[in-house]
């Protein structure tokens, strides 16, 4: 398992946006953690991955989305 840390700009359907990422990789999502904060979201994502190439994949479709501003392992 690993951590993933992602700030974005908060907005409806952020959530749904950022585990469709997950789901679409088949990335397994075993816990997540948020926070918002004057219009800014921290989310903490407990992910299992076989290898790193396919999480800087991931991180980096996540890091595309609209609103987000960084998407990293933790």
């Amino acid at each position: 398992p690993v951590d993933v840390s992602v700030e974005a700009a908060d907005r409806q359907g952020l959530l749904r946006d950022i585990s469709e990422v997950f789901a679409k990789d088949k990335t397994n999502v075993i816990a997540v953690q948020t926070q918002t904060v004057k219009g800014t979201a921290w989310m903490t994502f407990t992910v299992e991955v076989s290898d790193s190439g396919r999480l800087a994949r991931v991180l980096g479709t996540v890091a595309e989305l609209p609103g987000v501003r960084s998407a990293r392992r933790r």
